[in-house]
């Protein structure tokens, strides 16, 4: 009886040191802390260093779509050449455009377009980089939203002549995920035969990181996406994409989408050669 005693003292001691363990211990969960997401986007992603060159192949697409003009790849050939600094106004001597003063690093587009034998057309691409602020500036050419809406000075009849503008390319420092304003401007125009204020913005965003295969090189890519929206007031009027471009720290845009308007087709391009 007494052995009996002991081992039951025993137990009911074994019992309540698992109860007070549970107590302690059973109600608490084991956390795992979330993964850190690296959402930054290094700063050289477009290294503009003279002599450099990069190929592409691709197609021609049709206006702003992504739809791809037949046959289009048959022929079609793409060069980037990055040349030196040079005064905007070499290239682009006014009139008829007021050009913006100041200089810009000479990316030369050579581009035989298909349809057309083996013609090459040469597109100067006026690109711009703050190393400060990381920031990325391109030259482009707003003459079909300056023609489409009847821009003109504000408080004369006078067609603007600054169709030649810098909007921002990329600001990487706003990391993935966060839109940044490119461009964003009110102009004085005619909507329905009535003038109007008019206002053009363009934005970008990094969308995501990108793992793409060209040739036999994975490169790691950082998708970035240029969009705009045309407002009467507060109301939208016109909106779309106008280029996405897959970059590469180091190296640039290895893999593009020019989009085109009602006036010119656009570009799909991937790369396929480079010289460093």
């Amino acid at each position: 009886m007494k052995a009996f005693k002991t081992m039951l003292t025993v137990g009911l001691v074994f019992v309540v040191a698992v109860s007070m363990a549970l107590t302690v211990n059973g109600c608490k969960e084991k956390t795992t802390a979330p993964p850190v997401v690296d959402l930054t986007v290094p700063d050289d992603i477009f290294p503009l260093v003279s002599g450099r060159f990069i190929e592409y192949n691709g197609y021609l697409t049709q206006n702003d779509t992504e739809t791809k003009i037949a046959a289009s790849e048959a022929t079609y050939y793409t060069k980037w050449s990055i040349g030196t600094s040079i005064p905007i106004t070499a290239v682009f001597p006014s009139p008829p455009f007021t050009v913006p003063s100041g200089n810009g690093v000479l990316v030369r587009d050579t581009t035989r377009i298909p349809g057309i034998g083996l013609t090459f057309r040469f597109t100067p691409v006026f690109v711009k980089y703050d190393s400060t602020t990381a920031e990325y500036q391109y030259l482009t050419n707003l003459g079909l939203f300056y023609r489409t809406f009847a821009i003109r000075t504000t408080g004369t009849t006078n067609t603007r002549a600054d169709s030649l503008r810098f909007i921002f390319l990329a600001k990487p420092r706003a990391k993935i995920g966060n839109e940044f304003t490119a461009f964003d401007e009110n102009f004085s125009g005619t909507v329905s035969g009535s003038p109007a204020t008019i206002t053009l913005k363009i934005t970008g965003k990094f969308e995501a990181k990108e793992d793409l295969v060209i040739g036999t090189t994975t490169y790691n890519t950082y998708r970035v996406v240029i969009s705009r929206i045309i407002s009467l007031g507060a109301t939208p009027i016109a909106t779309g994409v106008t280029a996405k471009l897959w970059v590469v720290k180091g190296v640039g845009p290895v893999k593009m989408w020019l989009y085109g308007d009602a006036e010119n087709s656009g570009h799909f391009r991937t790369m396929t050669n480079k010289n460093f």
